[in-house]
C-alpha cells in the first residue's frame, strides 16, 4: 500500500543505535551488526519507494555509554570494543537512538557522546523513547526529552502510545478489540519490557511519518511477516508462544488482523509524531 513514490529517505542512509529495545519487536531485524539490515523500518521505506540503506547497531543489554570510541563497558565477548566501527559517520544521513531500560543520571551526556560521533552537521539525529522508560517512570529520560529536543534531536515517542493505549489514557479510534499492556508488550518469565512485533511495527512507522510527513493511514502492515524477531522467532503464533506464560492474554495477532483496529492504531501514530513537533 506504498505510494511508489520517493520520500526524504530515498537514497539515504540510516542507522539504529541501541539494544534489544529497538531490536525486539523488529525495527531491525536482530541480525548482523554493522551490516545493512531489511527490518520493519527498511521495509515500510521499501514499501514507499525509498532506496534506503539501514545499518543495525543494535546489541542486546547494552547502554548509550558503551558506543562511544572508549568502547563497550560490559563484561561480554567485545568488552572494549568500538561496536560503531567501520560504519560510515560522515556519511550517515539519520541516526535513531535509543537507550536500556536503566533510569541513566547521565542519559543527556551519553546522548551526546553518542551524536558527536557523526561530524556531517546535515546528519539528522531521533531519540527513539521505549515504552519501559513510561511504565517504569524512568524520569531521568522522560524529563530530558524537551532538552534533547533543544539540541536538534527528533523525539520518537512510541512508548508514550503505548503505554497511553494500554493503562486507557488513550482510546484506539474505531477500534473492536480490547487492549491492555500485553497487547504490546511481553509477558514470559521475567520479560515485562521487550516490544512485540506490534510494538516494533508501531515505532518503526513512527519513525518514517516523522520525517517524510506523510500519514501512517493506509502503510502497508504486511511488511511485519516473514522475518527474524527477538529469540530468534519467524512467526505471529512462535513469538506469542516464546514470549508469554499464557499466549492467550494477549491480541496482538487478532489486531494485525483487524482492518479497522490497524486502522485506528495508525491514526494514533500520526497524533503522537505530531506531539513533538
Amino acid at each position: 500500500m506504498g505510494n511508489n513514490g520517493k520520500t526524504v529517505f530515498d537514497g539515504k542512509k540510516a542507522v539504529f543505535i541501541g539494544n534489544s529495545l529497538i531490536f525486539f519487536g523488529g525495527i531491525v531485524e536482530p541480525v548482523d551488526q554493522r551490516r545493512p539490515n531489511n527490518g520493519i523500518f527498511k521495509r515500510l521505506c521499501t514499501a514507499n519507494g525509498d532506496d534506503t540503506e539501514v545499518i543495525n547497531c543494535t546489541y542486546g543489554g547494552h547502554h548509550l555509554r558503551d558506543f562511544t570510541p572508549d568502547g563497550c563497558k560490559r563484561d561480554d565477548d567485545h568488552n572494549g570494543e568500538d561496536i560503531l566501527a567501520g560504519i560510515d559517520f560522515e556519511g550517515m544521513d539519520y541516526v535513531f537512538f535509543s537507550e536500556s531500560g536503566d533510569n541513566n543520571p547521565d542519559f543527556l551526556a551519553d546522548s551526546e557522546a553518542v551524536m558527536k560521533r557523526f561530524p556531517n552537521p546535515k546528519t539528522k539525529f531521533a531519540y527513539l523513547c521505549h515504552s519501559y522508560s513510561h511504565f517504569k517512570g524512568h524520569t531521568n529520560i522522560t524529563d530530558n526529552l524537551p532538552a534533547l529536543k533543544e539540541r536538534g534531536v527528533c523525539i520518537i515517542d512510541w512508548g508514550r502510545m503505548v503505554y497511553d493505549i494500554a493503562v486507557g489514557a488513550a482510546q484506539v479510534p474505531g477500534a473492536r478489540l480490547t487492549y491492555n499492556k500485553e497487547t504490546f508488550i511481553n509477558a514470559v518469565g521475567r520479560d515485562y519490557h521487550h516490544p512485540n512485533p506490534l510494538a516494533g511495527y508501531l515505532a518503526a512507522q513512527m519513525c518514517r511519518c516523522v520525517y517524510t510527513g506523510e500519514s501512517a493511514v493506509g502503510q502497508d502492515y504486511g511488511v511485519t511477516k516473514n522475518m527474524t524477531y527477538g529469540g530468534k522467532t519467524a512467526t505471529f503464533d512462535e513469538y506469542a508462544e516464546k514470549f508469554y506464560d499464557d499466549p492467550g492474554c494477549t491480541n496482538f495477532r487478532e489486531v494485525f488482523a483487524s482492518e479497522d483496529d490497524m486502522r485506528g492504531l495508525q491514526i494514533l501514530v500520526d497524533r503522537y509524531a505530531g506531539l513533538w513537533k
